[in-house]
């Protein structure tokens, strides 16, 4: 029933009604909620959302690095630890706004002892007087014994960052019946205020969900909504599918709570294992195409009808990709009904 409250007495008596109602349903609430003012809100000590990394990675929270299988993105994390603990920009593009220590926790790769090891002898960043740590035989899930390490770990290495590969290799077993919601909402919040309670970013590596290919490339994230709702950003890689399969190419996404996002080409170089900055912004959608142009035409000008008759399109698709590379900047108009590409 509805309650009037006119009172200390009533506010009192909606109380004791609450309390008789948990009680009566078999659950006891023993813990206190506090209803804070506006004075206590702006007295609170809170550690103010910021860039670790320009751009990309933001500090404190959970990140998530999501992409299918085999794409690089544990590669990509590698590389964005390594960067961070020794102080260099990432893909000699991306400045490193906050350096330190850096724990990499590999549970995901049965052989991960010998693929960082590969990695850290391949890799050209300074790497091996930094504070870079890995662990590769962690025999624990995300509970509380979890927890309770990584906390200590943090502290006794004041830690900037954490990996953690993978959520679904660290994740405890799912059991039947239970809210999947609420479990990966505990499992990302429990790694959240660890995160916001000591200032740092821990980076959470997962896979794509194989029955998400008509969703938006930010739901794509295998399990609940849960995933993308208690993280601070979302870091996506993907291939091209118009490119060919082996290409080194990779579109990556990066949204968030506290920053602007951007879209990003990033390329593989297969004898460093690292990948370097090729363009940014919203041209990298694009890329495909504008490789396409630029065999067809190089610096030369075209115009929809050439455009439709050397890449094989209909006039009116060509029409919209000349419209949608002229929003991004890729291409620039330079006469009546003309077009060249700019150089990214």
């Amino acid at each position: 029933m509805p309650f009037d409250v006119h009172t200390d007495e009533d506010l009192g008596r909606i109380k004791e009604e609450a309390r008789r109602r948990a009680n009566a349903n078999g659950s006891e609430h023993t813990g206190t909620v506090k209803v804070l003012t506006v004075e206590n809100v702006m007295q609170a000590k809170t550690h103010k959302p910021e860039m670790l990394v320009e751009t990309v990675v933001p500090v404190p929270g959970v990140v998530l690095v999501v992409a299918p299988h085999k794409t690089g993105k544990t590669l990509f994390a590698l590389q964005l630890s390594m960067s961070i603990a020794a102080g260099v920009s990432v893909c000699d593009f991306y400045r490193v706004l906050k350096s330190g220590p850096v724990l990499f926790i590999e549970k995901d790769d049965p052989g991960g002892l010998a693929s960082v090891q590969d990695i850290l002898r391949r890799t050209r960043i300074p790497v091996s007087e930094s504070p870079f740590y890995t662990v590769t035989d962690i025999d624990m899930t995300l509970a509380a014994e979890f927890i309770l390490w990584l906390e200590a770990e943090i502290v006794a290495r004041n830690l900037r960052l954490v990996v953690i590969d993978s959520y679904t290799a660290i994740r405890a077993a799912h059991t039947s019946g239970g809210d999947l919601v609420k479990r990966e909402a505990d499992d990302l919040g429990l790694l959240d205020q660890l995160a916001k309670k000591y200032n740092l970013t821990i980076l959470l590596i997962h896979h794509y969900s194989k029955g998400s290919v008509n969703h938006d490339w930010s739901e794509r994230a295998a399990g609940t909504f849960a995933m993308g709702a208690m993280s601070e950003a979302q870091i996506v890689l993907t291939r091209y599918p118009d490119l060919a399969s082996n290409a080194p190419e990779r579109l990556v996404r990066v949204r968030g709570r506290h920053l602007a996002g951007t879209d990003m080409v990033l390329r593989l170089d297969p004898e460093t294992l690292a990948f370097e900055h090729v363009l940014e912004g919203g041209a990298a959608s694009f890329y495909p195409e504008i490789q396409q142009l630029r065999t067809e035409f190089g610096v030369d000008a075209f115009s929809p009808k050439t455009v439709s008759h050397e890449l094989g399109m209909a006039r009116a698709t060509a029409h919209r990709l000349i419209g949608r590379l002229l929003a991004t900047g890729a291409v620039r108009k330079s006469g009546y009904g003309e077009y060249v590409l700019v150089a990214l």
